[in-house]
């Protein structure tokens, strides 16, 4: 099958966002619910480029989501110096090096061996198969992979094709035998995601936050903020069918209005005022 490329002409556009509307509908909500406890609207989206984007640039506090226990958990964790993702290997039953490949590795076992991927950032990844084993390695990208995720029934490669540019990535579908399916391009790397219905997710990279079919051929934009400085390190889908973007500092909230989402910008009770203190390099509230 021939790659599938996600830049449209105007009519698939349109053929898009009937198709993924028609998957899910925000008309259908009839209620919003509040944000988790001890969470606010800061209700200032007008700042968003100024302070809200230099106190996320800044800060050391990470906030993750996840729908847990029929409710959206938020968690916050404070680091003093953030972990670089390079460092990370997940296990393999076998060794497995190929020449001029380091970093971060990502696997998974398939019917026909192991997908082996790496992200050396500026120096360059790819991807490999090999049997089970270990043997008979055949490279299938010249990328970074940042994640490689089994979903629905299908397999999908996260890559970033520019290192710590996070500029230019892509997803691809491969199958079981190890051969890819499909791909669908990105402006920037794809960062995190969350299965939305049965035929599509949710993936949120460093511009914004995107429905994806599951074939990867059609996709939608849903939020409308650059999140370039935010750092989009995952995703939640609460049962009011609100979607949570866990950020740096923030959580971003879209609200689902009948046809479209609208932003809302979360923080903790006690922080709706905070600034950023250069000399710690952290942003700070001023509730605290």
């Amino acid at each position: 099958m021939s790659l599938v490329v996600r830049r449209r002409s105007a009519l698939c556009l349109l053929c898009t966002v009937l198709l993924m509307t028609s998957c899910k509908t925000p008309s259908r909500i009839a209620v919003l619910q509040s944000p988790p406890a001890g969470w606010v609207d800061w209700a200032t989206p007008d700042r968003v480029d100024s302070l809200a984007r230099n106190c996320a640039a800044n800060s050391r506090t990470s906030n993750t989501v996840e729908f847990a226990d029929n409710a959206i958990r938020i968690n916050s964790t404070r680091d003093q110096m953030r972990p670089f993702a390079g460092f990370l290997e997940e296990p393999l039953p076998f060794p497995f090096q190929p020449v001029g490949s380091g970093g971060a590795r990502h696997v998974l076992h398939l019917q026909s061996g192991w997908l082996v991927g790496f992200n050396n950032g500026e120096f360059g990844g790819s991807l490999w198969l090999v049997d089970s084993n270990g043997d008979h390695p055949v490279r299938l990208l010249r990328e970074n992979v940042t994640r490689i995720a089994p979903m629905s029934g299908h397999v999908y490669v996260f890559t970033n094709d520019l290192g710590y540019g996070f500029r230019g990535g892509a997803i691809y579908e491969v199958s079981e035998s190890g051969k890819i399916e499909s791909k669908s391009d990105f402006t920037d790397a794809p960062l995190a995601f969350v299965q939305d219905t049965s035929n599509s997710f949710l993936v949120a990279g460093r511009d914004n936050v995107y429905r994806e079919s599951l074939d990867l051929i059609s996709d939608l934009q849903l939020s409308k903020t650059d999140l370039s400085l935010f750092s989009p390190n995952s995703l939640a889908i609460g049962t009011d069918e609100s979607i949570y973007v866990g950020l740096n500092f923030f959580v971003l909230r879209l609200l689902p209005t009948g046809i479209a989402y609208r932003e809302q910008w979360l923080v903790p009770s006690k922080c709706k005022q905070f600034h950023v203190d250069l000399e710690k390099r952290d942003c700070v509230c001023d509730g605290y």
